[in-house]
């Protein structure tokens, strides 16, 4: 039977007080041989774990009645565990089974004593095994090596918030990506600086997968260099945000774990909604419900159990030899963020038309045992992998006027990637952009161009007035102006671009009396960029 199975079965308590399921049982032995859960009354359940480890007694009404009870016992290493009608009654850690009772049986029993009659009946037995899984190197994030290290740029530590940075590790080690591009080995404190480095942390100090997946590939290039190629060219990022209770989606985790890729799961973090922690997933126990796992923050919690555990969305690096590009756009939680695609479907926080992407609120990382620690805030985003080329149009806008960040990543098909970080005015109307993206392309693949109007910059000088970064005598003189140059356009094109440079003269006239350099200096890269919108439509 190995030494790691599932035992699942019916079991009705028909008559006594004593109904027995041995998991483990030598005939050819004495008495004490035997491991088993033992119903001795109809009060308590216990596990007769003889051989140095002592029994363990439960207390859990199991009345004798007509209905059966359906039981399920996990037999894995030093690890059982006892489900009745599908809630989990026990956890018990004992000595590995097969050091102290290298062989045994299965075995359903019924005993006497001072009750006479025991009768027990049982039906629908099923025992599968357990695989073992493949074997992971382990990393910790709270390795004295590298533990009080900064994370990220924030202002804690790898041993704080390195959860998702310690299991992006163990799986580029798992798939022997290693050493890295520079020639050092591969930790989570290296990994770390090369994230840094490389734009590979997003806007609340996540973990961008996109930047392991381009990593991969910079080693398999040098690997193949060397003359020691690896049998992929990269690792793809993919990632999963189905709801878990999805019969088709536990079955695409299950086959990717039991053909020995391991993922790494996303869970909301111990007794927090305020942020997320990362483990690696490498064993099935219960499809959808239960797996084995490494937990950089803890190497004695190697089970997943869903619930209490809270399974939000997967991350799969898969290797291969195929298509890199993705693009990812972040904002602050404050913002409405649209996202417009070539083919015109758009995406928002109250609905996605675009397909296979992700729009999400996303929950920073936390500190598993200490949730209060957050590698930042609450953010909005939208993930699409494999993008069409071609022109997407954003928009941003707040309810709270203020200066906001956004950040947007774009990748080419070889996992190139170009990246824009600035903080940028959001007001009440929507700000436009338009990002244009050639996932083909090797070189100048991606820019991102703010749309200006006549109508957009008035409403950005609405939006400063409301800052206090430009008094509202200069916010009307400076309306009442743009009114006259857009109508001037109209009929006299070279008038309006001259009134358009005389605009620009005006806002240095009126800093910083009326308003503030900083407003000064953007309303002029914003006038500017009028001007040359105008003079490539005409």
């Amino acid at each position: 039977m190995g030494n790691n199975y599932i035992i699942e079965l019916d079991m009705w308590m028909v008559d006594g007080i004593d109904h027995n399921v041995a998991f483990r049982f030598n005939p050819g032995t004495s008495q004490g041989h035997y491991y088993e859960v033992h119903f001795q009354s109809p009060d308590f359940v216990n596990l007769a774990i003889p051989q140095g480890s002592s029994n363990r007694r439960i207390n859990y009404p199991v009345p004798n009645k007509s209905t059966p009870y359906h039981l399920k016992i996990i037999v894995d290493n030093g690890l059982l565990e006892l489900s009745i009608d599908n809630n989990l009654v026990v956890r018990h850690e004992y000595s590995p089974l097969g050091e102290i009772a290298p062989t045994g049986r299965f075995a359903l029993r019924a005993g006497t004593g001072v009750i006479p009659i025991s009768v027990t009946y049982f039906d629908n037995i099923n025992i599968t095994s357990i695989p073992e899984p493949r074997p992971i190197h382990y990393l910790s994030q709270t390795d004295p090596l590298w533990e009080n290290e900064t994370y990220d740029s924030t202002n804690y530590t790898i041993s704080d918030l390195g959860c998702a940075l310690a299991s992006a590790a163990m799986v580029l080690n798992y798939w022997n990506l290693t050493p890295l591009p520079d020639g050092s080995t591969l930790t989570p404190l290296s990994l770390n600086q090369w994230l840094v480095d490389n734009d590979g942390y997003d806007l609340n100090g996540n973990l961008n997968f996109y930047t392991i997946a381009n990593l991969s590939e910079e080693i398999t290039n040098i690997a193949s260099q060397s003359g020691t190629p690896l049998p992929f060219e990269s690792l793809e990022y993919y990632r999963f945000d189905t709801p878990f209770s999805s019969i088709e989606y536990e079955n695409l985790v299950d086959d990717f774990i039991n053909q020995n890729h391991p993922l790494i799961f996303k869970e909301s973090a111990a007794l927090s909604s305020s942020g997320n922690h990362f483990v690696v997933a490498n064993q099935v126990i219960t499809s959808g419900q239960e797996y084995g796992i490494l937990d950089p923050i803890n190497v004695d919690r190697n089970r997943f159990n869903q619930p209490p555990d809270q399974l939000l969305s997967v991350r799969y690096l898969a290797p291969s030899f195929t298509n890199l590009s993705g693009l990812l756009i972040q904002t602050n939680e404050a913002v409405d963020l649209t996202i417009t695609d070539p083919d015109n479907h758009s995406a928002d926080k109250n609905q996605n038309a675009i397909p296979d992407s992700h729009y999400q609120y996303s929950l920073p990382i936390a500190n598993y045992n200490n949730p209060q620690l957050v590698s930042g805030q609450p953010i909005w985003e939208f993930d699409k992998k494999h993008p069409a080329s071609g022109h997407y149009q954003i928009t941003l806008s707040a309810v709270n006027p203020g200066w906001y960040d956004f950040w947007l990543f774009a990748y080419n098909q070889n996992g190139q990637d170009w990246v824009y970080k600035q903080k940028v005015l959001v007001g009440n109307q929507p700000s436009p952009y338009q990002l244009n993206y050639d996932q083909e392309s090797e070189t100048d693949f991606a820019d991102l161009n703010k749309i200006v109007t006549f109508q957009s910059l008035t409403n950005d000088i609405t939006t400063l007035n409301q800052l206090n970064l430009l008094d509202l005598q200069a916010k009307n003189i400076l309306t009442k102006n743009l009114e006259t140059i857009n109508k001037l356009y109209q009929t006299n094109f070279l008038a309006g671009q001259h009134l358009l440079s005389v605009f620009i003269t005006k806002l240095e006239a009126f800093t910083p009396s009326l308003i503030d350099p900083q407003a000064t200096l953007y309303l002029t890269e914003e006038t500017q960029l009028l001007e040359n919108s105008l003079a490539n439509a005409n």
